[in-house]
């Protein structure tokens, strides 16, 4: 199951953001960040950069869980904001969880924006870890495109729904 659009409404999205990596019982793995992104989506711009913002900070704290950090990561980038690309930039070059790193190459092609294709390809250079580098070739060779964000209009991708201010009713997906 994934949260109802109601549901998702009602609720702050550091509520959301504190069940990553928690199993509630039913729900998809990913119905924490599905409902952070669309929180986001659904957001004016101040306040989708306020979530943008909280991402990067649970990104950025090492005292959260893996998964609360790399789904941050991916949070952040699922936006054109381009004051994020500094942000994973700096995870990219001094994390020292090199999966957290792989993630964050991956969240950093979304961007396919000159910015980020320097911060990879400045990373590359100094990587010694194989498959890090591997990551960050593939994220330079766009193999990582930015995802559609999942709405709860009868699960349907943003990608496919055909208005994202639909009154159509929201129903719990399996």
């Amino acid at each position: 199951m994934t949260y109802t659009e109601k549901f998702i409404s009602e609720n702050d999205v550091s509520y959301f953001l504190d069940r990553i990596g928690k199993s509630d019982s039913g729900y998809h793995a990913f119905a924490p960040l599905w409902a952070a992104q669309y929180k986001a989506w659904r957001a004016d711009k101040a306040e989708q950069a306020a979530i943008i913002e909280m991402a990067l900070q649970y990104a950025e704290d090492t005292s959260r869980s893996f998964a609360q950090r790399y789904q941050c990561c991916y949070l952040a980038s699922s936006f054109e904001v381009p004051t994020t690309i500094p942000r994973l930039s700096k995870l990219l070059d001094n994390d020292s969880n090199y999966q957290l790193r792989g993630i964050v190459a991956c969240a950093l092609g979304h961007f396919r924006a000159p910015e980020a294709d320097e911060a990879l390809k400045r990373s590359l250079s100094k990587q010694t870890n194989a498959e890090l580098k591997t990551w960050i070739t593939r994220a330079l060779n766009g193999e990582f495109p930015r995802p559609r964000i999942w709405t709860p209009q009868i699960g349907k991708l943003s990608g496919e729904a055909e208005n994202r201010n639909t009154n159509t009713q929201a129903s719990d997906v399996n």
